[in-house]
């Protein structure tokens, strides 16, 4: 949910980002099936910072894409392997308060904390 009470829904069978009023009122839908710029492969995770930014994690090409409100791409980052910014299968994300970004990875039993320049804060937290 962002600011404004809209909600993100990640359709992983259908590889696209829905979102929502806080009313259900559809608004918008974005994304197609691939591994370009605005293309998923099963994203699982959403989530929205305080500056209107969507972050999207998707399964299977192990990362982490950013978007506006309205879903127009903005960066990606993230491939797959076990070091700083690489995932195995990452499932979940979140935002802190503070902008912080929070990326769980599944396979790679972790969790990665990013700034908002993207840069690994800390080396991961093994849930093993």
């Amino acid at each position: 949910m962002d600011r404004s009470g809209d909600v993100y829904v990640t359709d992983r069978k259908n590889n696209l980002i829905q979102k929502f009023s806080s009313n259900g009122v559809f608004i918008t839908q974005w994304g197609t099936s691939g591994a370009g710029d605005g293309q998923f492969i099963s994203p699982v995770g959403v989530a929205a910072d305080r500056f209107g930014n969507i972050y999207v994690a998707e399964i299977y090409n192990n990362r982490i894409q950013e978007f506006s409100s309205m879903g127009s791409f903005k960066k990606e980052w993230g491939s797959l392997g076990g070091m700083n910014g690489q995932f195995e299968v990452p499932t979940g994300i979140a935002v802190d308060r503070s902008g912080l970004l929070y990326a769980v990875d599944w396979f790679g039993c972790s969790v990665q904390k990013f700034d908002l320049q993207w840069s690994v804060l800390y080396l991961p937290l093994l849930l093993r």
